[in-house]
Formats: C-alpha cells, structure tokens, sequence
C-alpha cells in the first residue's frame, strides 16, 4: 500500500467525504462511547482527514488519531489542533495499551489485500486496547461490493472534474476504485489517474481473523440496513472487546534462570570432555 496515492486526493476526500464521520457517529456512541468511562481515550484508526476526530473530541474524549497518509493528517491537524496525530501503517503500528476504545471506519480495513497482515492489524489494536476496551469498525463484504461497485459517478466543478468508475472482480474477491480527475492550474487542465484496491473479505474471515487476534464477544451488524434504516445492504460493522482479566506475562526468576543456564553449560562441558 502506497501512501503518497492518498495524499494527493486528501482535499478530495474531505470535501466529498468527510460527512461519513457525522453519519455513522450516533451508532458509534450507542455501540462504543455510551459503554466506556467519561473522557476516554479513543484511537481513530486510518482516520483520514480528522473529521471524525472532530466529533469524538466534542464528546470529551482523547482522541489519537492515526493514519498513513501524511497530507490527509495535514488537514486533520487543522481540523483538531487538540487531537494527537500519528502517521504510521495499521498493519505495522505499535502503541502502548492505553485506549479504552479504538474505531475505524468508511470501510477503511478492506485496503488490507493480504488475510496475514488483516489479523495483524487486529493484533496491534489488541495490544493498544487496555484490559476490556472496544474496537468497532465497519468492512464492506460482497453483496455491497456486487450491488455498489460498478457503473460510474462523477464530481464536477468549475476546477476540477473528478470521474469514478469502480469495478468488482469476484473470482479475485479484489474490487478497483478507478479515479480519473481534471485539475485546472495556471497552466492549463492537468490530469490525473489513480486507482485504489480493496479486498473482499467474508463475515467468516474477518471473525476468524479477529479471534487469531485475541479478541472475543464480537457482534456483527448491518450498519446501514439495521443500524442507520437506510436501504444499502452489505458493509457490516463490528463490534468486539477485549477481555478484562487478561494478565501480563508472567515473568521469571532471573537468578534462578541464570543458575539453571550455567547448570546446562557445565553439563555440555563435561560431555564434550568425556
């Protein structure tokens, strides 16, 4: 995954975009919010430009967001001066169990393409959890992809023209995001061409790959049809914690490991003398 191919689409995504963020917060705050402490710490996982960001923060909460692509963190800095922003890779990242929840959303997961780096990401916000948090997120499964992604939608401005032509391949289970945009500079139109893959994943898989991660109670839901009451099936939402009795590791004697290792040693000696 290519970063800098979002980076030049940040203001895109935030002028056409970010409204995602106010429609899916109420069931974020019934799924997530309503069930953590006052002032919790939420982590915002590919959180684009910050919008949603916007939003937690408004509710009190501390708000970590984090996302690969360093433009579109440009503009959520500005949106919420107050948040901590992280540019770092979901797959990869590495924070310290301090948040009591952590979202992700606008189907921002299924750019994952590999089921092994899928589970690892579901690892690094189990590391990042404490004991009992929440992690919601959404995923788009097949029947959106078999319904949505296909034909052709445009933006169009005095500016810039931006055409759309997403496609979905289901012996692949990969679907394409085509971007093709017109943009007017002092020069005359410039063109630019981009396209962005997704990862079809079944509700089975994703399950499977949050329990490899250690996560357990998960609920699964329609988010537009039963949560939001519109009519656009197939992007499921997740819902899962992690326990509340886990344990640290248990750590060892150091001296009676340092004894027993120059035991073996001193044993290793004596054969080898024999």
């Amino acid at each position: 995954m290519n970063f800098t191919e979002f980076d030049c689409l940040a203001w895109l995504y935030d002028k056409h975009w970010g409204y995602m963020g106010r429609e899916i917060f109420p069931v974020i705050k019934k799924m997530m919010l309503d069930r953590l402490p006052r002032n919790a710490r939420v982590l915002d996982l590919c959180c684009g430009t910050g919008q949603l960001c916007k939003i937690l923060y408004a509710q009190g909460c501390k708000v970590t967001g984090l996302d690969g692509s360093k433009e579109m963190l440009r503009y959520a800095k500005e949106l919420v001066p107050e948040a901590e922003f992280i540019a770092d890779d979901a797959r990869s990242f590495s924070l310290p169990a301090s948040f009591d929840g952590v979202v992700s959303t606008f189907d921002s997961l299924n750019y994952i393409l590999l089921r092994e780096e899928l589970e690892r990401t579901f690892r690094n916000v189990f590391n990042a959890l404490m004991n009992g948090g929440i992690f919601i997120f959404d995923m788009n499964l097949e029947q959106r992809y078999r319904l949505e992604w296909n034909g052709k939608d445009a933006f169009v401005e005095k500016d810039y023209v931006c055409v759309i032509r997403p496609e979905y391949i289901p012996r692949e289970k990969i679907a394409r995001w085509n971007i093709t945009m017109f943009t007017l500079k002092s020069d005359g139109w410039q063109r630019l061409d981009r396209t962005h893959m997704q990862r079809c994943y079944s509700e089975e898989e994703i399950k499977g790959a949050l329990k490899a991660g250690g996560f357990i109670g998960v609920e699964v839901y329609d988010l537009h049809q039963e949560l939001l009451k519109m009519k656009r099936p197939g992007k499921a939402l997740f819902v899962c914690r992690k326990p509340a009795n886990m344990q640290a590791p248990r750590q060892g004697n150091p001296v009676r490991f340092f004894g027993e290792s120059i035991g073996i040693i001193r044993r290793w000696l004596k054969l080898t003398h024999e």
